[in-house]
Order: structure tokens, then C-alpha cells, then sequence
């Protein structure tokens, strides 16, 4: 099994409001991807950070393979949010590991 884990921060200039707004919008989104993607098994979105936390938001996901994590990147369905992504994080870090 392959997890991919994605660390997300927001733009500094966006206000709390904005950020729990795109908070919410990406969660839906992201979350709306389980059972569209062949291989991926689940995805879970934290938004609710600790205040000591170096990131807004978690992405948390388990896959087949490594196949599986191209297809998720790939999906027509992702691009649906990438407007949100665009407008509203600034860094991402991600990592993965077979376990």
C-alpha cells in the first residue's frame, strides 16, 4: 500500500474567513474523490490543525500503488479544484511511503 501525505498552506494574504471558506471547499472537493479513482483506496482532509501545527491543512492518502497516486494527480476530477488550490495555497510538501 502507498501513502501520500500532503502538507498545505494558505497565501499569508488571505483573511480567516477566506481561509476556513477554501478550507471547506477543498475538503469537500478532495474528499469527493473517494470511490471516482481506481487505486484509491482512501482520502481523509484535516482541517482542523493545531494552532502549533507548521500547515493549514493535511491530505492524508492511501493507495494501490504507485499507479494509483499518478492516476489521483492526473484526474480530470482533481482539476475541478484546482482553481480553489490556485487562488488560495501557496506551499505544499508532500511525501510518500509504501508501508
Amino acid at each position: 500500500m502507498l501513502n501520500h501525505i500532503a502538507l498545505l498552506n494558505f497565501r499569508d494574504e488571505l483573511g480567516e474567513s477566506d481561509k476556513r471558506i477554501a478550507a471547506v471547499k477543498l475538503k469537500s472537493g478532495l474528499e469527493d474523490l473517494a470511490d471516482k479513482i481506481e487505486g484509491l483506496i482512501d482520502i481523509r482532509v484535516e482541517t482542523l490543525l493545531l494552532d502549533c501545527s507548521s500547515a493549514d491543512i493535511l491530505l492524508l492518502c492511501k493507495l494501490q500503488d504507485r499507479e494509483a497516486l499518478e492516476r489521483l494527480k492526473t484526474s480530470p476530477l482533481l482539476f475541478n479544484i484546482k482553481p480553489i488550490i490556485d487562488e488560495n495555497l501557496d506551499r505544499v510538501h508532500t511525501a510518500d511511503y509504501i508501508s
